[in-house]
């Protein structure tokens, strides 16, 4: 009965939460999650209770030889996105898997050979994604091969419940029939991953799903410890310790990542704390920029111009009032009606425009300058500069002026990058 209810409840129970904590609070969270054995887990514990610690332990020695299929997974779908729509991408990345698993699945290999094989894919992984580089565009999906996906319907989640436990049963299930190696080479199929990537690809584009598996994949080494030390221990000493032992080591090495990577934040709190007591502030403040709001005389223009010629998909849209965009983790986009922001700002002073600013739209080429450009005059958008090498900077460039007149320029720059922990060179 045991046994039942963790197949058919406890690892799908996992994943809807993984979903939910990845919509709530972006991709950056999910992805900490998502590199903690969240269904590989669950199917451990189900194999340890259904055929005991030798067979246990053979299904997590394969397990971790497994988790070298996850390094193809991840490189195939961040270089399919820049080609076709996500779906495709991740077709392409589950047919990596399979045929990877079908290999693994052949070879013997002891405990401590799969963990290094298992290490080196990792490895090999991160360093072909760091010289992967994205378009890093604040326009989401839809001027990049992602397409968007609708708002999620009312069975989304309870599909890939379904999906996962459906995963969990089979494997469990046909367990006697493959035998370890092959129920172990299974377990680390990326569902909870292809949930995560995705959702964010959908959602935020190329960009965001390279930052993302950036911090994955070597984040997955915490699963890779996982299953080799329940492969080590739980034939020394006992299933309880050595899963809680693998667990626990788990969850440390994605708690002790997740902070190293995390930089300190202003709170509101430290601001009131420190600041309404008159007390002077005794460090420097963030350079980081978390809200874009610009004025803006006509708001349904704007709406028409983003959401119904661009396809950027609102992240909060108060009619008459503000509409906001989520350009980039932790970056918003707004643009508040005119009058109403002249009365948040409480000077008496009308807003006279935007004047001397730009936002720029960085591309991957000069041929996806002009593109890009098109779209945005397709959309309603007035060229002021056609797209021409600049006169400074040795970049390609044009300027569009949206119906407000804001102007973005979508520019091709060589010497831009963005690395793997978000940081910018210009050279």
């Amino acid at each position: 009965m045991t046994s039942l209810v963790l197949k058919v409840l406890l690892a799908p129970l996992l994943v809807v939460l993984c979903t939910l904590a990845g919509r709530r609070w972006g991709p950056r969270l999910a992805g900490i999650v998502v590199v903690l054995p969240i269904v590989a887990g669950p199917i451990l514990v189900i194999l340890y209770l259904d055929h005991g610690s030798a067979f246990a332990a053979h299904a997590a020695s394969a397990a971790t030889l497994g988790i070298v299929a996850l390094g193809p997974f991840a490189v195939v779908f961040a270089y399919a996105l820049r080609r076709v729509g996500w779906i495709h991408a991740l077709a392409a990345s589950w047919v990596v898997v399979l045929l990877a698993d079908l290999g693994l699945a052949q070879l013997r290999v002891p405990a401590g050979g799969a963990l290094v094989l298992a290490l080196l894919a990792l490895l090999g992984a991160a360093r072909m994604l760091r010289r992967l580089d994205a378009p890093a565009s604040p326009i989401p999906a839809s001027l990049m091969t992602a397409p968007p996906i609708p708002v999620p319907r009312w069975w989304d989640l309870p599909a890939r419940a379904v999906a996962t436990g459906f995963l969990v049963v089979l494997l469990t299930g046909l367990a006697t029939l493959l035998g370890p190696a092959w129920t172990g080479v299974l377990t680390p199929f990326p569902v909870a991953l292809s949930v995560v990537c995705g959702f964010a690809a959908a959602q935020h584009g190329h960009s965001a799903v390279l930052a993302l598996l950036r911090g994955i994949v070597p984040g997955l080494v915490g699963f890779v410890l996982f299953c080799f030390i329940v492969a080590v221990a739980i034939d020394r000493i006992g299933g309880s310790v050595s899963f809680a032992l693998a667990g626990m080591v788990a969850l440390g090495f994605a708690l002790v990542l997740a902070l190293r990577r995390s930089g300190p934040a202003i709170t509101q709190r430290s601001v009131v704390d420190e600041g309404a007591t008159g007390a002077p502030y005794d460090r420097d403040v963030d350079q980081r920029l978390h809200f874009l709001t610009l004025a803006t005389r006509d708001l349904d223009g704007a709406r028409s111009f983003y959401v119904a010629g661009l396809g950027w998909r609102p992240l909060l849209d108060v009619e008459g009032e503000i509409i906001f965009f989520e350009v980039a983790p932790g970056l918003v986009l707004g643009f508040f009606d005119a009058e109403k922001f002249d009365q948040d700002r409480h000077t008496g002073q009308p807003t006279g425009g935007i004047s001397g600013v730009t936002l720029s739209h960085n591309v991957d080429s000069a041929a996806e300058v002009e593109a890009t450009i098109a779209r945005l005059v397709a959309a309603g958008g007035t060229v002021l500069k056609p797209a021409q090498p600049a006169e400074f900077g040795g970049i390609f460039h044009g300027h569009v002026a949206d119906p407000n007149g804001t102007v973005w320029e979508i520019a091709y720059n060589p010497g831009w990058s963005v690395d793997e922990d978000g940081g910018v060179t210009l050279g």
